[in-house]
């Protein structure tokens, strides 16, 4: 497990970009034979099922979170880059792993502030995540307070 990585919540603005290609599972499967753009491709990552890794296959059900592709490992690759402005939070693990990271961005020479951050322990549990996925229940999302600046 990586310790220190986040989630970017992005402006969804990019979905409809040129360029921007869908997969309904990991992108490098299949050498990214499995990338559409577009609607369709856009599409294919809600499937009723999508054949994953080692075959297996994931079927929607009922309770399935609508806005969560079928595969927990489905892929949205954008062309160009992710300006920061478009960053609408930094999800984290923890309330200590906020404050690691609005410090190391202090360290870069950016300034904190220009972030929210977004405690959610279950976007980093992957069963957890599975699991409330397919019950159809919600990560929970805290929004994180610095405090005294960090």
């Amino acid at each position: 497990m990586f310790r220190d990585w986040v989630v970017l919540l992005v402006k969804p603005d990019y979905l409809w970009q040129e360029g921007t290609l869908f997969c309904p599972r990991n992108a490098a499967a299949s050498y990214g034979a499995l990338l559409k753009p577009g609607i369709a491709g856009f599409e294919g990552m809600y499937a009723n099922s999508v054949t994953g890794a080692g075959g297996f296959t994931r079927r929607r059900v009922a309770a399935h979170l609508p806005a969560c592709p079928t595969d927990q490992q489905a892929e949205v690759l954008v062309a160009d880059r992710i300006l920061m402005s478009d960053i609408v939070s930094v999800a984290v693990s923890s309330e200590e792993q906020a404050r690691t990271e609005r410090v190391r961005l202090e360290i870069n020479g950016l300034n904190p502030d220009m972030f929210s951050f977004t405690i959610a322990p279950g976007f980093f549990d992957k069963h957890q995540l599975d699991a409330g996925i397919t019950r159809g229940i919600r990560v929970a999302e805290t929004p994180f307070v610095p405090v005294d600046g960090t």
